[in-house]
C-alpha cells in the first residue's frame, strides 16, 4: 500500500472532508480525490461515501483508518526520538578513562550531564592508559580521558590541562618536605603501577634518562587509593598525581619529596579515534567538558 495515498486518506478521514484535507495537505481537491480512488483500487474496497455536505468512512474505511492512526502515531514517536537523539538527549555514552580523570573530574561532569540529559545511559570503565587506548581503537568506547604520555598514531589527543606527579612518603619520613636525589628516592620501598600504566612508563623513562636503576624493592599495585593509604599508614614511597594527594599533603597526612632538578608534568587528554565523528550524545558531553 502506498504510504502517500494512505496519508491523504488519513487526512480526509480526520477532517471528514475532501476540501479540508486538500487545504491541510496543500494539494488540489482533484488530487485528493484521485488518491482516494487509487486507494480503493488497491484495496478493492470502497473507503468513503457521501454524507450530507461532506463524507463518512465506510466499514472498510474505518478499519484502514484505525490502522493508519497507529502507523502515523508511531511515525510521530519515531520523529521525536530521532530529534532527541540528534540533540544528544537520548542514547548510550561509553566512556573509558584512566584513574585520575575518573576520580577527580568525571563525577562532576557526569552528574552535570545527567541532570540535563536524564535519558542518556552512561557506561564508564576505569583502566590504565594502554587499555584505554585499546578500548578506544576497538570501538568499545566513544571517547577516552587519558592522563599520561602514552600515545597511539590512530588516536587524536586533545590536551585539556596538565597535572604534576609528586613523590610521596609517610609523614615524618626523613625525606618529608626535603630535597632528595632520584637515586635516593629509588632506594626506598617503592609502590609501582602495573605494566601499561603511564605513571610507570614515566618513572622508568625518568630513570633511563638519568641513568639510574629503577626501584629494587618495589611493590606493584593496581589500585591507587589502597597504596596511598599504605604510605599514609607509614610504609613505602610512590609517584602519584598531585591532584590525588594535594589535600592530604597540605593537611599533614602525607609527606612530599622534592627531587633535585626534576619537575614532572603529566598531561590529561580528551581522546578520540582519528577521522571519526563523535555521536550526537558524545558531542554534548564534550561541549560540557570544554565549557
Amino acid at each position: 500500500m502506498n504510504l502517500h495515498t494512505l496519508r491523504v486518506f488519513f487526512e480526509v478521514a480526520n477532517h471528514q472532508s475532501v476540501t479540508a484535507a486538500s487545504a491541510s495537505l496543500a494539494i488540489s481537491q482533484p488530487s485528493v480525490t484521485a488518491q482516494i480512488r487509487k486507494l480503493e483500487k488497491e484495496t478493492g474496497l470502497k473507503v468513503i461515501e457521501p454524507h450530507g455536505r461532506g463524507i463518512r468512512l465506510t466499514e472498510a474505511g474505518e478499519m484502514i483508518y484505525a490502522h493508519a492512526q497507529r502507523l502515523f502515531a508511531m511515525e510521530r514517536e519515531l520523529e521525536m526520538k530521532l530529534k532527541d537523539f540528534r540533540e544528544g538527549k537520548t542514547g548510550t555514552l561509553r566512556i573509558t578513562s584512566t584513574g585520575l580523570p575518573a576520580n577527580m573530574f568525571l563525577p562532576k561532569w557526569v552528574a552535570s550531564f545527567k541532570k540535563q540529559n536524564p535519558q542518556v545511559d552512561i557506561i564508564l570503565n576505569v583502566v590504565n592508559s594502554m587499555e584505554a587506548n585499546r578500548r578506544l581503537l576497538q570501538y568499545e568506547a566513544d571517547f577516552a580521558f587519558i592522563a599520561g604520555i602514552s600515545k597511539h598514531q590512530d588516536i587524536n589527543y586533545e590536551k585539556l590541562f596538565d597535572d604534576e606527579l609528586w613523590f610521596i612518603v609517610p609523614k615524618g619520613h626523613r625525606f618529608d618536605s626535603q630535597v632528595a636525589t632520584l637515586e635516593e628516592m629509588m632506594a626506598e620501598p617503592f609502590f609501582m603501577r602495573e605494566e601499561g600504566s603511564s605513571i610507570r612508563e614515566q618513572l622508568l623513562a625518568l630513570c633511563r634518562i638519568h641513568d639510574i636503576s629503577p626501584p629494587r624493592r618495589a611493590l606493584q599495585y593496581n589500585g591507587m587509593n589502597l597504596s596511598i593509604k599504605t604510605v599514609q599508614e607509614g610504609y613505602g614511597a610512590m609517584l602519584v598525581p598531585a591532584l590525588a594527594v594535594k589535600s592530604m599533603v597540605e593537611n599533614g597526612e602525607l609527606g612530599r619529596v622534592f627531587i633535585e632538578g626534576i619537575d614532572i608534568k603529566r598531561p590529561i587528554y580528551f581522546c578520540t579515534r582519528k577521522d571519526d565523528l563523535l555521536s550526537p550524545v558524545a558531542k554534548v558531553f564534550y561541549e560540557l567538558v570544554k565549557g
